[in-house]
């Protein structure tokens, strides 16, 4: 591809321009309107870049528009999946299970909600951990009173807190 370009630049004429107006200091110099041609080119110079100026802003607020919309769709996504998977280690919970199963259980339903793989552990340890489903890093804490679960995703993120209840039939 560079030996092409390289060929075709080589083999090309060079020629020079014209130009209804003047575009050079030495233009200017030898005409004798030149104080009236300067303000000419000066008031198309400014309107072209007026006309340049415009279309960037229109461009760049079409864009920004854009790139809101998926941040909001993944902030929708991360907090139905957070939900899911909250709601899962609270129903363990609630069923007086151990704060190890919930934690698998809240893992497992965000997987099995966000689309990632979740390989159980052997016996989680603790009441928190922090861990990376698909392309989201979830930091989970459960303690006897509520389940934390917050989930982020380049830079957008979603929090959700819930809870506990336990039965009294222990």
């Amino acid at each position: 591809m560079v030996i092409f370009v390289g060929l075709f630049c080589a083999a090309a004429p060079l020629s020079a321009h014209d130009a209804f107006y003047p575009h050079h200091r030495e233009d200017f110099d030898s005409l004798t309107r030149r104080h009236e041609l300067r303000g000419t080119v000066l008031l198309i110079t400014a309107g072209f870049l007026g006309l340049l100026a415009t279309l960037v802003y229109f461009g760049l607020r079409k864009s920004r528009a854009v790139d809101d919309e998926p941040e909001q769709t993944h902030r929708a996504r991360l907090t139905a999946s957070a939900n899911e998977a909250a709601k899962a280690a609270q129903r363990v919970l609630n069923a007086n299970g151990t704060v190890s199963a919930a934690m698998e259980a809240a893992l497992a339903a965000y997987a099995q909600a966000s689309g990632g793989i979740w390989k159980t552990r052997s016996g989680v340890r603790g009441n928190a951990i922090r861990c990376k489903i698909g392309a989201d890093v979830v930091t989970l804490n459960i303690d006897s009173q509520s389940v934390r679960l917050k989930v982020a995703h380049e830079r957008t993120s979603a929090t959700v807190t819930l809870r506990v209840e336990r039965s009294e039939e222990e």
